[in-house]
């Protein structure tokens, strides 16, 4: 195997969740997964207690801690939320590629 200039290596495999494609290939997976978490999303906050908590908390905190629901509690839940969904978005950049290079990331490491 040469080394080519004009491509680092290990990218080959880096971007291959976005290189698999549906309708004779024109969709992408990721549209998929993409469409699959909102659909998610906007049924937690239009179905359910969580979303009207959600939406009570956006308009004034105030008046949520003051009918009675455990502001603190529910920001935890809010959080957890959040970071679940950032960790599903990293798990699935880096599953695609063969292996993880330490350079993909210089900022994110601890000081």
């Amino acid at each position: 195997m040469q080394f080519d200039p004009g491509q680092s290596p290990g990218n080959e495999a880096d971007f291959e969740i976005n290189s698999m494609m549906f309708f004779n290939k024109t969709v992408p997976f990721a549209l998929f997964i993409m469409l699959v978490v909102v659909g998610i999303f906007l049924f937690l906050e239009k179905r359910t207690v969580l979303g009207k908590y959600a939406i009570s908390m956006g308009g004034n905190e105030n008046a949520t801690r003051l009918s009675g629901i455990s502001v603190p509690r529910m920001r935890l839940v809010f959080y957890f939320l959040t970071g679940a969904t950032a960790a599903f978005s990293v798990c699935g950049r880096y599953r695609a590629s063969a292996r993880v290079i330490p350079i993909s990331a210089p900022a994110w490491s601890l000081p």
